[in-house]
């Protein structure tokens, strides 16, 4: 991946911090660029004016006016003039730094990866000669930086409203809790940082910087199934050739092959739909449909296999099976009895492909609601301790990792 001069900069400089699977750069705080100016108390607040200013002149002469009164340029989120690191500090950019926040950005990365994955997966498209050129095409395919910027604001707002609403409900339960205001007074502050009303470039910096970091295990999950788990070579254009014509084949039952064949076969389709993507649905019966182990590609070339249309899923209430552990539901708040016990047959058939399955207390479900208005994240035994309203669930599961 090809990095600017800024964002190298900002990698050697940075300490480096790790939560889970978040790993960032941090970088020290901006200091008040102000403070330190060798000038009156009344010369400062007009320094600051010509600094917060929307017109260029007037950011230069205050460069200008900072660096005679001893202020030395310094490059901390990509604000490196004077005028820059007065806009910073106003901003508040420093919150960036926060971990609680940069898991919001990476969560709000995830939640639009999770939206355009089919299209971002495509075999065409993930054929590039470097992640920097797949990048490079896929934000083009979107309209550009600007348009990914504010997808991602978006969803960081989302986010946070999400944890704003956790505190105020824990907040107003009957359970003994201390009070949230200053949480949520902090997370509604750290939400301006993310207003599709400004373009403020550090902030936007920082949400390429994580979303092209995001989008490089996604892309290299990708990568590794089209060249390992079935044994082509990206690089080479026979092997491409071979994956095109095998696939059409096998799609036009052209194909044939020994059992021992078919069982390998089903078993990579299966680790590939526990894993990626197209796993299958729990229906309004609880009967887990496994498509990935079907010769489907997509949830949507299944559903037209049966007559059904797309609203189908939604309007009769089934689970929708990204993989084993996205789940598009009707309500995020209502899993019938059957329905659960349907899940947890799913992830009994997917815990021997997907390992996470046997750590369940350190893992998270992705959930969404079908209209995308609410999602939580929560391990499989909180998901069951959620909804297991007949007691059995929780030794069902346990019962199946021994």
């Amino acid at each position: 991946m090809k990095l600017t001069r800024s964002q190298l900069r900002r990698l050697i400089e940075g300490s480096i911090r790790k939560r889970g699977d978040y790993v960032i750069p941090v970088e020290d705080p901006i200091e008040d660029p102000i403070e330190d100016l060798d000038y009156s108390d009344k010369q400062k607040p007009k320094i600051k004016t010509l600094a917060m200013s929307d017109d260029e002149e007037n950011q230069e002469y205050a460069n200008y006016i900072a660096d005679l009164g001893g202020h030395e340029d310094t490059d901390r989120f990509g604000a490196d003039t004077f005028s820059k690191k007065v806009q910073a500090t106003e901003l508040g950019t420093d919150v960036l730094n926060d971990l609680d926040i940069d898991s919001a950005i990476t969560k709000a990365c995830d939640y639009w990866i999770y939206e355009n994955k089919d299209y971002l997966s495509y075999f065409d498209n993930i054929d590039q000669d470097s992640f920097a050129k797949y990048a490079d095409y896929m934000i083009e395919e979107y309209d550009g930086d600007q348009a990914i910027v504010n997808a991602i604001k978006v969803h960081t707002t989302a986010v946070l409203d999400k944890r704003i609403k956790s505190l105020i409900d824990i907040s107003n339960s009957a359970a003994s809790v201390p009070s949230v205001d200053k949480k949520v007074g902090y997370y509604e502050n750290a939400k301006k940082l993310f207003s599709t009303a400004h373009n403020n470039l550090i902030v936007e910096d920082h949400i390429l910087f994580k979303f092209r970091s995001v989008l490089y295990k996604f892309y290299l999950d990708w990568k590794d199934y089209y060249e390992a788990e079935q044994g082509y070579d990206l690089s080479n254009p026979e092997h491409i050739e071979r994956y095109k014509k095998n696939i059409s084949m096998f799609k036009e039952g052209k194909v044939k092959i020994k059992r021992s064949q078919l069982r390998r076969l089903i078993s990579e389709v299966t680790a590939f739909g526990c894993n990626k993507h197209s796993l299958g649905y729990v229906d309004e019966h609880g009967n887990f449909l496994d498509i990935s182990a079907e010769d489907y590609t997509s949830h949507e070339e299944w559903l037209i296999s049966k007559g059904l249309n797309d609203l189908y899923p939604a309007q009769n209430y089934w689970i929708k099976l990204s993989n084993a552990n996205e789940l598009t539901v009707p309500d995020i708040h209502e899993i019938s009895q059957s329905q659960l016990h349907g899940l947890i047959d799913m992830w009994i058939a997917c815990k021997d492909y997907a390992r996470w399955i046997m750590n369940p207390e350190s893992s998270y479900l992705n959930i969404y609601n079908f209209d995308f208005s609410e999602y939580e994240e929560l391990t499989i035994p909180e998901f069951i301790e959620k909804h297991d309203r007949g007691g059995s669930g929780m030794e069902k599961f346990f019962g199946s990792l021994l």
